[in-house]
């Protein structure tokens, strides 16, 4: 059904390389009549400030899901907690494998040191990533974009995030935020330690984030790309 869609669609659009890619792989008919427009979010109100370290708190949002990797969060975290004894971990969102991420911050005995705020309203999300001294993204899956990402680069936080699917267009790697592979505890454990370690660091991590936020996902690129698009095919018609 979804193949047969795609082969019958005149055009078809993706937010990401990586999904472009994904998708020319799976039907590669489509090929000669496909592009992709990067998404975008249109920026916050609220600016951007530098992150502090006293305490580390990493911020962990989404989907609790198995895909989002949150567990490999978790082992991370019990990991950094041996170095830097007073961090937090922030894991923000709702799911069906909620209560097996709980039951393992107590298997690991760092549930006290574990904030489950829940499902956070859009509007708070700016200020939830501000608060953070740093997001991590262990996603496991083929994020076909990523949205966490940049609005962890929006508010000028570094990311330290799995490299996988559309993420490396957001996260550009030792400029904009650190790559792991995904699946593994003790790299995330360690990306993340590289950048409690060197607050400056982080600090022009993050904003190289926002400016790239800024520049190749606003809002005005995406319409404008949209908009030529739409005027590409509209004058292709007979």
């Amino acid at each position: 059904m979804y193949g047969r869609m795609l082969r019958d669609a005149a055009w078809v659009n993706t937010v990401s390389k990586a999904m472009l890619d994904d998708l020319h792989r799976e039907v590669p008919e489509v090929v000669p009549r496909s592009s992709v427009v990067l998404n975008c979010l249109p920026l916050p109100d609220q600016q951007p400030i530098a992150p502090r370290f006293d305490p580390p708190i990493l911020l962990c949002m989404g989907r609790v899901v198995e895909d989002k990797g949150f567990d490999v969060a978790l082992d991370a975290f019990a990991e950094l907690l041996v170095d830097f004894p007073s961090a937090r971990l922030v894991l923000a969102g709702d799911g069906g494998v909620l209560p097996d991420l709980k039951a393992q911050a107590q298997r690991l005995g760092i549930f006290d040191k574990v904030d489950w705020p829940g499902w956070v309203d859009p509007e708070s999300i700016p200020q939830l990533i501000s608060d953070a001294s740093l997001v991590l993204m262990p996603s496991r899956w083929r994020e076909p974009f990523g949205l966490v990402a940049l609005q962890a680069a929006q508010m000028a936080r570094p990311i330290v995030a799995s490299r996988v699917g559309g993420i490396p267009e957001i996260v550009i790697d030792g400029q904009t935020g650190l790559l792991v592979e995904p699946d593994d505890s003790h790299a995330l454990a360690s990306a993340a330690a590289s950048l409690i370690r060197d607050p400056a660091a982080a600090e022009r991590i993050g904003s190289a984030g926002r400016a790239r936020a800024e520049s190749v996902f606003s809002f005005e690129r995406m319409v404008d790309e949209y908009e030529n698009l739409y005027r590409q095919l509209t004058q292709e018609q007979p």
